[in-house]
């Protein structure tokens, strides 16, 4: 088979010929249909995960087809389609590839009738932002903010509108809002052009800024937006450094939280998210 692999730390990728993996104990052998392109892949290729052990094929938004399945296997069968998300990619190869290997409890059945293109992405960016929202202590008809309007921010205002909230959108400039509000968001602020912080603050405060895309230039004027009690959650990765007033956090009583959702376990085809 066919794989992009990464040899060493912040090494290139390199297009190489493996053997097609045989399946081992409680394993599955897919043959992948498509996988998403994610920020989290850079971070592995750099190393700045631990753990990750090279050569390794990168590719954690997985949509295959079960190709070879052995005899322990119970709740799947060959030419089901299942996706899987990290930890594949990152503590095993993952979907840069033709073929790959993966554990039964690490895959979820993928409904009929979805595009293995256009649906490979909720494996990682899909579960991220609903498992945020999910978790975030909004109820239906709270003020829930969505900064970035990306591949995370796009699927969280579609998740923060069917979910009740009353979802506003902010982004660095005017060119998502359309999109936004075709999405679901009832507002749509930029970042260069509005006082966000104001109108936000003139709606009551958000009781959850869901922050996709971190950007050091917008830390405090986030928690200005939050209402006293409200939580900003952050699920987009970035280098660079955020920092943040301590005062308003502290006589707001405000809370900030990282989140993330990297493993899916199937049981009895119900997918759990961790």
């Amino acid at each position: 088979m066919k794989c992009y692999q990464i040899s060493r730390q912040g090494g290139p990728f390199e297009l190489v010929e493996r053997p097609i993996p045989k399946p081992g104990d409680g394993q599955i052998l897919i043959k992948l249909l498509s996988c998403g392109i994610c920020k989290g892949d850079t971070s592995i290729k750099d190393c700045i995960f631990p753990g990750v052990k090279y050569p390794i094929i990168l590719g954690h938004e997985i949509i295959g087809e079960i190709s070879d399945i052995v005899p322990n296997v119970k709740n799947l069968k060959k030419a089901d389609i299942v996706g899987l998300g990290i930890p594949a990619g990152y503590m095993f190869d993952g979907g840069f590839a033709q073929y790959m290997l993966a554990k039964e409890s690490d895959v979820v059945i993928i409904p009929k009738g979805l595009s293995p293109v256009e649906s490979a992405p909720l494996l990682c960016a899909g579960v991220t932002t609903f498992s945020a929202l999910k978790n975030c202590g909004a109820k239906e008809g709270d003020l829930v903010v969505i900064c970035g309007v990306g591949g995370l921010g796009h699927l969280a205002v579609q998740y923060s509108n069917k979910m009740g909230f009353k979802t506003v959108a902010i982004s660095r400039n005017e060119s998502k809002k359309d999109l936004a509000i075709k999405l679901g968001a009832k507002y749509y602020f930029s970042v260069e052009k509005d006082d966000f912080v104001k109108e936000i603050t003139n709606f009551g405060g958000a009781k959850t800024v869901i922050l996709t895309g971190p950007s050091e230039n917008v830390a405090d004027k986030l928690i200005e937006c939050l209402q006293e009690g409200g939580k900003l959650m952050i699920v987009g990765t970035n280098t660079k450094k955020m920092e943040f007033s301590i005062n308003p956090i502290i006589f707001g009583k405000k809370n900030i939280q990282g989140w993330v959702c990297m493993i899916m376990k199937l049981k009895k085809n119900v997918w759990n998210l961790v």
